[in-house]
């Protein structure tokens, strides 16, 4: 089940966290060109929680994965993914949400070019921007629908 994340979730995260092994080092935000992991640093993940959208996979023993979607002052939208033991079913799962629930904003992602998610992430649309050295930018271009769609029972009326 995915629903999104707050502040009472915030102990799950802490838990997912610790267990998971970012042997690429892209569990991270940058905030004023500085980067800054998210591993060990819980207020940062709390304010991620407040002012960030954020969604959690559960399983019946706990939250699985995490998707989020970054903004930093309001630019350009950064989407960071993970799972418990980069489980490529969970990082399936949270794509197809993402991918029908918002898929209306233009995004990026920055991961490492031989990270697993990174061919996960191109069978959702992403394609290649940029070469950053050892990283790859990816890019998925929002669409908007030229049709609002409308309950039956309203345009019967």
């Amino acid at each position: 089940m995915i629903e999104k994340l707050k502040q009472k979730n915030l102990i799950d995260i802490i838990d997912l966290l610790n267990e998971y092994n970012d042997s690429f080092n892209d569990l991270y935000i940058t905030i004023d060109k500085s980067r800054i992991f998210l591993k060990n640093n819980w207020s940062l993940i709390g304010e991620i929680l407040e002012h960030q959208e954020c969604y959690g996979y559960f399983e019946k023993d706990g939250l699985k994965g995490i998707l989020l979607v970054y903004r930093e002052k309001n630019f350009r939208p950064y989407l960071k993914i993970f799972a418990a033991n980069c489980d490529k079913l969970i990082l399936q799962k949270l794509m197809k949400f993402f991918v029908w629930n918002r898929n209306e904003i233009d995004v990026f992602c920055k991961l490492k070019s031989d990270n697993p998610i990174v061919n996960i992430l191109k069978k959702f649309g992403f394609f290649v921007k940029g070469l950053r050295g050892t990283e790859v930018l990816l890019f998925k271009k929002g669409y908007k629908n030229t049709y609002k769609l409308i309950p039956k029972d309203v345009w019967e009326k």
